[in-house]
């Protein structure tokens, strides 16, 4: 079994017990897997790890650490639940590239201010992801959130609000993501 197949497996065993994603979206989870394994063709071109900020039951991060295992990845939750899951998943798959923290972004930031590529996958909606950036002086060289084009359009004006950042949205398939460059 491969380790992506593998990571469904764990995550469906996982959930059995302790609710981290929602057995009605099964049905999904490919779907997720593929466009968090096609987030690393937009990687910023640094050796800097990727930063996951509410990385919940592990997508995009699990997928992303698997297919990109040349990249040091970081996965931030503040649920213990689900950071129990995402470390049992890194030791047990061996993914070496995939570090776990249980805390609160705002409060990691403070110890690492400096961060280079950001993944956001279900963590707020954009614009409150954008509010919440600007509230805690969060400043990512690039930020990396799955979504739809009618997403892109509708949250288009609130990132042309960010002074610095440029932003622009990526298809390939049926997938999408936007994606925020610090100028």
């Amino acid at each position: 079994m491969d380790k992506l197949a593998a990571y469904v497996a764990q995550l469906k065993r996982y959930n059995e017990h302790t609710n981290i994603y929602s057995a009605s979206a099964y049905g999904s989870l490919d779907w997720h897997i593929e466009g968090s394994v096609g987030l690393g063709q937009w990687l910023a071109d640094d050796e800097g790890p990727v930063i996951d900020w509410g990385s919940g039951c592990g997508l995009p991060i699990v997928p992303l650490a698997i297919s990109r295992p040349d990249r040091p990845m970081v996965a931030i939750e503040s649920k213990r639940r689900k950071t129990r899951f995402l470390t049992q998943v890194a030791h047990e798959l061996d993914i070496r590239n995939l570090t776990v923290v249980t805390q609160d972004i705002a409060e990691w930031a403070k110890q690492n201010p400096v961060m280079g590529t950001v993944t956001a996958k279900a963590f707020k909606p954009l614009p409150e992801l954008v509010g919440y950036m600007m509230r805690h002086h969060l400043s990512p060289k690039q930020l990396l959130v799955p979504a739809s084009r009618a997403s892109w359009e509708t949250w288009r004006p609130t990132l042309m609000t960010m002074p610095r950042y440029t932003s622009r949205f990526h298809q390939w398939g049926a997938h999408g993501v936007i994606e925020v460059q610090r100028s």
